[in-house]
């Protein structure tokens, strides 16, 4: 009975966490929990630890000795900080702090006040402790920083491959045949776990650009910079970004649009180890009006041939994400049939789940 309540508690944590993880993709911001990714916030956080998040609105009220967590790209912040706020105001901007540095996020880093709509979580605390999870927020931190490491992964899938063929063959037979049907199905889930890691890992890897541009008649003027307004009939070439292979393996990337006035000069990607290259794009100014091109560049590890993945890309670039991060974890979905018992207590599973089709439609 032990051994069931913590198998279950097991499956909830990790579809908890698989579910957070993609609704924090969804909404490209952390989601109910993040990683704490350094020691800046010794002694209640730690790197490693995840942190539960409240969410904010406009609504929200701020005090000092809050823990929160903003970033603002335009204004220098590239990366997700959880800080205390020491200062300042919601009008005009508050003064944060790591309980561990010395020197505020103004003072030492030259941030500017941190605006409220840069929030994306409150840490709720107890007695001015926060409420954290130690060690999960290793799983995300390892995936991110070694998101372009394929060599890691490959051997990661070769030991968990390993494992499970030395546990088949020093299991006691008897063992086998009481859990038989219940070891198949952690391969599958196991499968399933491991595809969503690649998939995962791929999404951290791809870039989602937006390109905000207007297009003005002669006479009309918009505010903005120069270099985001163009003349009806204008033509300007862009640099988008520029894609860097740090590994030793290749890594693809095909990069798609949803505006037809933006011209990718070329969609299909292929980086050896070492190598970089520039995204570039054509803007062709056609119709007058504020626009904000959206483009994404997905990166795919080398788990199909090439000219495989950018066929599948070119017709939907989710459908090549799922088919490339199931082709890593095919070994453990075939791993129980190539065992007799596994191959026996599963057909016995699915003739039952059939008969018991056949009675409800009788």
């Amino acid at each position: 009975m032990l051994k069931k309540i913590a198998s279950l508690v097991f499956y909830l944590t990790i579809s908890f966490l698989l579910a957070i993880t993609v609704l924090s993709f969804i909404r490209r911001q952390p989601t109910l929990i993040a990683a704490v990714s350094s020691w800046s916030m010794e002694p209640h956080l730690t790197r490693g630890d995840a942190v539960i998040l409240l969410p904010v609105s406009k609504r929200t009220g701020y005090s000092v000795g809050q823990i929160i967590l903003f970033r603002s790209e335009e204004n220098g912040i590239s990366k997700w900080i959880l800080h205390r706020i020491t200062g300042g105001n919601a009008e005009e901007g508050f003064i944060t702090k790591g309980d561990n540095n010395r020197e505020t996020d103004q003072e030492g880093r030259g941030y500017p006040l941190i605006q409220r709509e840069w929030i994306a979580g409150v840490v709720p605390t107890v007695s001015g402790i926060p409420l954290k999870i130690p060690f999960i927020g290793y799983i995300p931190l390892v995936l991110q920083e070694n998101v372009n490491n394929t060599t890691l992964l490959t051997l990661g899938l070769g030991l968990t491959v390993l494992v499970l063929v030395v546990s088949e063959i020093v299991n006691p037979a008897a063992k086998k045949k009481k859990d038989d049907l219940q070891g198949a199905q952690l391969y599958f889930l196991g499968g399933v776990i491991f595809a969503f890691i690649m998939a995962t890992l791929m999404l951290t890897g791809s870039l989602f650009i937006n390109i905000p541009f207007a297009v003005a008649n002669h006479e009309e003027v918009f505010v903005g910079s120069a270099e985001s307004v163009l003349t009806k009939g204008e033509t300007r070439d862009l640099v988008l970004t520029e894609l860097n292979n740090e590994g030793l393996i290749p890594i693809f990337y095909y990069v798609v649009s949803n505006e037809p006035q933006l011209d990718l000069q070329k969609k299909a990607f292929c980086l050896q180890g070492g190598g970089q290259t520039e995204i570039k794009a054509t803007v062709y100014a056609q119709e007058p009006g504020m626009y904000e091109a959206a483009v994404r560049v997905m990166m795919f590890l080398p788990f199909l041939p090439p000219s495989v993945i950018f066929s599948l890309a070119g017709i939907s670039a989710w459908l090549a994400l799922v088919a490339v991060s199931l082709v890593p974890a095919i070994p453990l979905f075939v791993f129980p049939f190539l065992f007799s018992h596994h191959r026996r207590s599963i057909k016995k599973a699915w003739r039952k789940k059939l008969f018991l089709v056949k009675m409800l439609f009788s």
